[in-house]
C-alpha cells in the first residue's frame, strides 16, 4: 500500500487543513469555556433505565408545597461547633464513614433568660427579614420569602402575653424556663400548625436549655448554576455580619448556619471546576517537558504541545455542545484525554525527528517516514 501525504504535492490543502483545525480549535475552545458544573444530580444511566426511573418518581411523582423549590436555611444560637473526638462508643468519627460516630456538640452556655439575649434573637430575625438580594439568583426582592422565618421567640411572646397576661420579661429566669417547656409542649408552629413541633426550636438537653434554632426559606430556588450561588451568598454573608455587629451579639454568642447542600454541593463544584484546571496547569508543563526531552526541538515540542491542547479543548467543546454539564465524569475525562493524547502526540512527534537519522531530511520525508513506523504504510 502506498501512502502520500497530500500536503507533499498540493500546499494549498495544507493551508486549508490548518484553517478548518484553527476554526474548530476556536470553536472547541469557546464552548470548553463555557462549561458549567451540574446543576442537578448527576445521571449515570439511560434515561430508560429503571433506577432513572425511581428516582424521576420519587423527585417529581408526589404532591408538595412550593416551598420544596426552595432552599431551606436555620440560624442556630448555643452551639460553637461538634467535638469529633467525643462519641457514645468512643470511637473517633471517620470522614469515610460520615454517618458514623459524627460526634457530640459542643454547648457554648448559651443563656436564654438573658433579656439581652432575647433580644438579639429578635433582631437577628428582623434582620432576616428585612435583607436584600439584587441577585437574579433571588427570586423576591429579599434574600428570604416573606413570611417565611420561623422565629419562635415571637410566637412565645404572643403565646405568654396571651395565656398569663404578662410579657416573658416579667418573670423569674426559673419560672420563665417552665414556661417555654409548656410552650414547647403545648403549642405548634403558626407555620405548621398539624404536624409542626417547637422540638427543634427550643433545644433542651438534660433538663437544660441549651440551643434554639430560627428556620427561614430563602428565595432561591434549590438547583442553581455555581455562579448564580455566588451572588446569592454575597446577600447571605451581608445578613450574617449584620447580625454579628448587632450590640447583643457578644452575650448571645455565634451563629450557626446550615442550609443542606446548597453551600457545600457549591463547594464541590468548584473543586470539581479547580480540580481540572488545576490538573492542566501540571499536565501541560510536564507534558511540554516530556515532548522536548523526547525530540529535542522546541518548534516540534511547540507544535506538539499546541496539538495535544486543541485534542483537550475538542473533547471538553464537544461535551458542551452535546449539552453536558462539567460533573465528575466530564472532568476526569478532561484529565484523562490529557495522557492519551500526549502518548500519541509524543510518538509522532518523536518518529518525525528520529526521521533526520535515517536520511528523511524534509518535512514530507519525515512525515512519510512517520507513517511507515506508526501504522505500517508504504
Amino acid at each position: 500500500m502506498t501512502y502520500g501525504p497530500p500536503n507533499s504535492s498540493f500546499k494549498p490543502f495544507a493551508l486549508l487543513s490548518i484553517t478548518v483545525m484553527l476554526v474548530w480549535g476556536i470553536a472547541a475552545i469557546d464552548g470548553a469555556s463555557k462549561l458549567t458544573p451540574p446543576t442537578s444530580q448527576e445521571k449515570w444511566f439511560p434515561n430508560e433505565h429503571m433506577f432513572d426511573g425511581v428516582i424521576d418518581t420519587l423527585t417529581s411523582g408526589f404532591t408538595s408545597g412550593t416551598d420544596a423549590n426552595y432552599v431551606p436555611m436555620s440560624f442556630t444560637w448555643g452551639i460553637d461547633g461538634i467535638d469529633r473526638d467525643v462519641n457514645e462508643n468512643g470511637e473517633k468519627f471517620n470522614k469515610y464513614k460520615p454517618n458514623v460516630n459524627r460526634g457530640s456538640s459542643i454547648f457554648n452556655n448559651f443563656d436564654f433568660t438573658d433579656k439581652d439575649v432575647r433580644n438579639h434573637i429578635k433582631e437577628s430575625c428582623q434582620l432576616m427579614r428585612e435583607q436584600l438580594c439584587p441577585a437574579d439568583g433571588c427570586n423576591f426582592d429579599t434574600l428570604i420569602i416573606p413570611d417565611k422565618v420561623v422565629c419562635f421567640i415571637d410566637e412565645l411572646e404572643d403565646w405568654h402575653s396571651a395565656t398569663y397576661g404578662n410579657s416573658i420579661d416579667d418573670v423569674s429566669d426559673d419560672e420563665l424556663l417552665v414556661r417555654v417547656k409548656k410552650f414547647r409542649k403545648e403549642t405548634k408552629p403558626a407555620s405548621s400548625p398539624i404536624v409542626g413541633s417547637w422540638e427543634k426550636y427550643i433545644g433542651f438537653v438534660d433538663d437544660k436549655l441549651e440551643y434554639v434554632m430560627v428556620t427561614a426559606t430563602m428565595s432561591m430556588y434549590t438547583l442553581q448554576s455555581i455562579d448564580t450561588k455566588r451572588f446569592v451568598l454575597t446577600s447571605l454573608e451581608e445578613l450574617l455580619e449584620k447580625i454579628d455587629k448587632l450590640p447583643e451579639a457578644q452575650k448571645a454568642g455565634k451563629v450557626l448556619t446550615e442550609s443542606g447542600i446548597a453551600w457545600t454541593w457549591m463547594d464541590t463544584e468548584q473543586g470539581l471546576v479547580d480540580g481540572l484546571f488545576n490538573g492542566f496547569l501540571i499536565c501541560f508543563p510536564v507534558a511540554f517537558l516530556v515532548l522536548l526531552l523526547a525530540t529535542k526541538n522546541l518548534i516540534v515540542s511547540f507544535h506538539s504541545i499546541l496539538s495535544i491542547g486543541m485534542i483537550v479543548a475538542s473533547v471538553l467543546g464537544v461535551v458542551q455542545m452535546m449539552g453536558f454539564p462539567l460533573g465528575v465524569a466530564e472532568s476526569i475525562a478532561g484529565i484523562i484525554v490529557v495522557g492519551f493524547s500526549v502518548d500519541y502526540v509524543v510518538h509522532m512527534a518523536h518518529m518525525f525527528i528520529d526521521g533526520s537519522e535515517h536520511d528523511c531530511n524534509t518535512a514530507e520525508e519525515r512525515f512519510a517516514y512517520r507513517c511507515v513506523l506508526e501504522f505500517g504504510m508504504q
